[in-house]
């Protein structure tokens, strides 16, 4: 959104003033959080969430009910991982919170007809305005990426390597105390 582009470069440019030694500054968008403070039926929450979640949520302060095409068209998100920055929010946790937006079945689907299948372009989220919350601060991080059998494999293997050096390097101080 404009708004976070337009603090970013604000960011930029006094960093730059603050720093001309040649310093160039560049964000990691993934590894970033922010704070997002919603209003529902009267009562203030923050909720602490990553980057992505956060321009998500933003997205729906101009419209109550997007499809997950116009979410992916808005931020730029890789559809694989905007599944996964949308999970948390719609899913919620039942002992703490409930979820900030709804997943519907289809285009002419209300409010209270909730999808169980998979994600599509078509399918529409919807800004839940019965969230409700036993806490004011909630934080909503993503679902983790599970390692594929070939990426675990290959770090089995890297941290096998690691471990040698150390393993050698302990038997010959054994050795040489002797």
């Amino acid at each position: 959104p404009p708004h976070l582009q337009a603090a970013a470069n604000d960011f930029s440019r006094h960093y730059c003033e603050s720093y001309k030694e040649g310093r160039r500054l560049s964000f990691c968008y993934h590894l970033g959080q922010a704070d997002v403070k919603m209003c529902v039926k009267e009562r203030r929450f923050e909720v602490n969430v990553t980057t992505f979640q956060a321009l998500i949520l933003l997205l729906f302060n101009d419209s109550d009910d997007l499809t997950f095409a116009d979410l992916q068209k808005a931020t730029g998100i890789d559809p694989k991982d905007l599944k996964r920055q949308l999970a948390p929010l719609y899913h919620g946790r039942p002992k703490y919170h409930g979820p900030i937006l709804k997943r519907l079945k289809n285009p002419s689907a209300t409010a209270s007809e909730e999808d169980p299948k998979p994600i599509t372009p078509e399918t529409r989220f919807v800004y839940n305005a019965d969230f409700q919350s036993k806490m004011t601060k909630i934080r909503i991080m993503p679902v983790q990426q599970k390692e594929s059998a070939e990426d675990a494999k290959e770090t089995k293997e890297k941290v096998d390597d690691e471990r040698k050096h150390i393993t050698d390097c302990a038997i010959v101080r054994v050795m040489k105390s002797r």
